[in-house]
């Protein structure tokens, strides 16, 4: 007889671990599914010469990090999840940050002040459109308005220099572009209220995050089960029945909430759901080992694009960043004792020109990138030059699909989401990045919002 459990989810990521927390502490039984040996996806970490040589992958910054209301960001997490927030251990940067478009740049930090000023001082006609913006997102009526309209199409409705926009727009779309060209109004708010109205933080790691979900999860008698693959969903009358794992063993529950995606959830289950978005990431990481004030590092992060006009879109040849979008990171600047101390850059890529090459083509490729891409963080952090690098190692297109299953190696998901987490097939949602859960905080919360509306509050109707 096949097991069963009340709720089953795909994907030990942030989104399955929040879900996993708030469906436990309703249910009797809940499993979470991870193929692989570490949490995470693409938010994980790995050990690189030893157990003190920890290194993240994907995304560090946790945003909303002066969220104060409840309801909202990571005042909603720690209540619905049950986690003080101190046990998070975030830790604010120590120096601001910079957005860069040719001719043109914005500091910026967790004061919103300091972006005003920079806007006054190079964007004077515009403060009081930022203002009116500003105050407009802190108290969006219309939200489904936005889910209609592309970001830049809003924009368009408060702001008139296009430098402007190009720089407003630049961060939310490095943090959370998951469509070329345009993303939609609502999910632009909700990126740009949660990195500039509300501020941006890190833990020592993520591993430190990804225990702690980990330890509430079995606390409340959730169970995990590591290194097996979902190979098949079992749908019988347009409702969801089971899951079949790779290795032939069918568990049942009444129903599934699934992280890997619409399209990729709509194959397992022989259906033909969303569709996929071509952008993936290229990510190159520096391990050294001294203190920020010796490494000219002035600035955090540094959200760069080359082109005269910012145009979201992924270059059409392997490895091409001339005029393309690029993050540089002095990661460790977050915090004080971290695990790790490396510095991170990254440009994003079509995923699928680095899918099926050869060993030998795929290892030159990305050494050629890597090199190209560690002159510039050198050039953006010029005291690195004078520092032995400990440890050099990149993330390509390719690791994201091993570790992930995302086609084409997406790491926002695909370009269509299901906001509300519903599919066609009844009890069985999308939670994650193609339910719109953007970055940490938003994956945690799509995980808590899908298991809230579309399961809990269900459950208590009936």
């Amino acid at each position: 007889m096949a097991e069963r459990y009340d709720s089953i989810i795909i994907g030990a990521g942030f989104a399955g671990l929040a879900a996993g927390i708030r469906l436990a502490q309703f249910q009797e039984r809940v499993l979470i599914l991870e193929s692989h040996f570490i949490p995470g996806g693409l938010n994980s970490y790995y050990f690189r010469g030893g157990k003190d040589k920890l290194f993240n992958t994907g995304l560090h910054t946790v945003t909303n990090f002066n969220a104060k209301n409840r309801r909202w960001g990571f005042g909603l997490i720690c209540r619905n999840l049950g986690i003080p927030a101190s046990e998070f251990s975030l830790v604010p940067p120590s120096r601001p940050s910079l957005i860069e478009v040719p001719g043109a740049g914005l500091d910026f930090n967790n004061d919103l002040d300091v972006l005003r000023g920079s806007i006054a001082e190079r964007f004077p006609a515009e403060v009081e459109a930022f203002d009116r913006f500003c105050t407009d997102m802190s108290q969006l009526e219309d939200v489904q308005r936005l889910y209609g309209i592309g970001s830049r199409t809003w924009l368009e409705e408060y702001f008139r220099d296009p430098v402007l926009m190009d720089l407003l727009e630049l961060p939310v779309y490095i943090y959370g572009g998951y469509s070329e060209k345009q993303i939609d109004a609502a999910t632009f708010s909700t990126v740009f209220r949660s990195i500039f109205l509300e501020g941006c933080s890190s833990p020592p790691d993520i591993k430190h995050i990804l225990d702690l979900l980990i330890k509430r999860f079995k606390s409340l008698g959730g169970e995990l089960k590591m290194r097996k693959r979902v190979a098949r969903i079992d749908c019988e009358g347009g409702a969801f029945r089971a899951v079949e794992l790779a290795d032939g063993t069918r568990i049942e529950a009444d129903r599934c909430l699934s992280s890997a995606g619409l399209c990729e959830t709509g194959q397992l289950a022989g259906e033909v759901w969303g569709r996929t978005c071509p952008l993936s990431v290229f990510e190159t990481v520096v391990s050294v080992n001294a203190p920020m004030t010796d490494l000219q590092a002035d600035y955090t992060l540094q959200l760069i694009s080359e082109q005269e006009r910012f145009d979201w879109k992924a270059p059409d040849e392997r490895g091409a960043f001339d005029h393309l979008t690029l993050a540089a990171s002095a990661f460790y600047d977050f915090a004080e004792e971290p695990h790790a101390k490396h510095f991170k850059i990254g440009c994003f890529q079509k995923g699928e020109l680095w899918l099926g090459l050869d060993e030998e083509t795929y290892q030159r490729e990305k050494n050629h990138l890597e090199e190209r891409l560690l002159q510039v963080l050198l050039a953006r952090y010029p005291g690195l030059r004078d520092v032995e690098a400990e440890h050099c190692e990149s993330l390509t297109p390719r690791t994201v699909v091993t570790y992930t299953s995302h086609l084409n190696g997406g790491i926002y998901g695909g370009a269509e989401k299901t906001f509300d987490g519903t599919t066609a097939v009844q009890d069985l949602f999308i939670i994650g990045n193609d339910q719109g859960g953007i970055g940490i905080m938003g994956a945690l919360t799509s995980g808590v919002v899908v298991s809230n509306f579309q399961v809990i509050l269900k459950s208590a109707r009936t």
